[in-house]
């Protein structure tokens, strides 16, 4: 039934539209859509795009829980990651707040279109300025078997970007060393990998259960994110997008609220200002991006896109459950 739904809605005029817009890299005004239905148009708009990973930019944390909700149920295997905001002033933040840490680089993975999934980006996380791709890149450690290593560079480099030695690995951002062999749990990695030498050549490279120990795949090759950017040395003047993949959908929900809340929170940060983008240079990188705005009510936002009522018919309200739009539906 939700393949039916969303085949329905791929072939409605003004999703059509919106979806040769987008391909066409223009920005265009999607109104009228509020609720579930905001969030069903929007996977009838990956299909007909062909995305990959959904970014959604919402004003606050009420509208993930929202979206969340309608998106867990159509897509009950797809990942969902938040992209935390980061503690500001940089020089004055906990490097070692890891749960934070490893949310955001699941989120820049599925950004980047390393996997598929949705992202959620709220108006306090979308204005910090980030660190450039290039450096967070530079910064990370490559490994692939067959490749010359030195066990003690790949120990002093872990150490250089953030990881922690311990006796054994139980948690994101720590390492072992036990004879030729390096146990870490990478940043930017779901569980831990175990990294096996031959001399001074990389043997073998595998993923294994933290609980049982047990192997879980074998790769190839290796990136190790740094837990921490050396900010004397990185420039943190990268918007957001600049880390998308050519197939990542990026929506904006509610662009006058949003914005609102952009230079509410604009105000209050002044103290920190140079770390943040203004509501206007946000703006105008957007009218620039191949943009998609979702809204109830048409918005005087982005005059320069195309703008369309989206025709929809208001029904009993369904409190949020597809579970009974669908037996109606049938």
């Amino acid at each position: 039934m939700k393949e039916r739904i969303l085949e329905r809605l791929v072939a409605v005029k003004e999703l059509k539209t919106a979806a040769a817009l987008y391909k066409k890299r223009k920005g265009c005004v999607l109104s009228g859509l509020d609720g579930t239905v905001k969030a069903l148009y929007l996977c009838a708009l990956m299909q007909a795009v062909k995305a990959k990973t959904l970014v959604l930019l919402v004003s606050g944390r009420d509208a993930v829980r929202e979206y969340r909700q309608t998106l867990t149920y159509l897509y009950p295997e797809l990942p969902m990651q938040e992209f935390y905001p980061t503690n500001l002033p940089r020089v004055q933040a906990d490097s070692r707040n890891l749960e934070i840490q490893a949310g955001r680089a699941a989120a820049l993975r599925l950004i980047a279109g390393e996997e598929p999934g949705v992202v959620f980006v709220t108006a306090e996380a979308l204005q910090q300025k980030q660190a450039r791709p290039s450096g967070l890149s530079r910064n990370s450690l490559e490994i692939t078997v067959g490749v010359a290593l030195e066990q003690e560079q790949c120990i002093e480099t872990l150490a250089v970007i953030g990881y922690e030695r311990t006796d054994e690995v139980d948690t994101i951002g720590q390492f072992s060393v036990r004879g030729g062999i390096i146990d870490v749990f990478p940043l930017n990695s779901q569980n831990p990998v175990r990294i096996e030498w031959f001399d001074a050549d990389i043997d073998g490279i595998r993923f294994y259960d933290m609980e049982t120990k047990r192997s879980l795949e074998n790769v190839e090759s290796l990136r190790i994110v740094p837990l921490q950017m050396l900010t004397a040395e990185e420039s943190f003047d990268a918007y957001l997008r600049d880390y998308g993949a050519a197939d990542t959908l990026f929506v904006m929900d509610e662009p006058a609220q949003l914005k609102e809340t952009l230079e509410r929170l604009y105000k209050e940060g002044q103290s920190y200002k140079e770390e943040l983008w203004t509501p206007d240079e946000i703006w105008a990188m957007e009218e620039k991006q191949p943009a998609v705005t979702v809204s109830a009510l048409d918005t005087s936002c982005f005059s320069g896109f195309t703008h369309m009522q989206v025709p929809v018919r208001r029904v009993t309200s369904y409190n949020r459950s597809i579970d009974r739009l669908i037996e109606d539906l049938q």
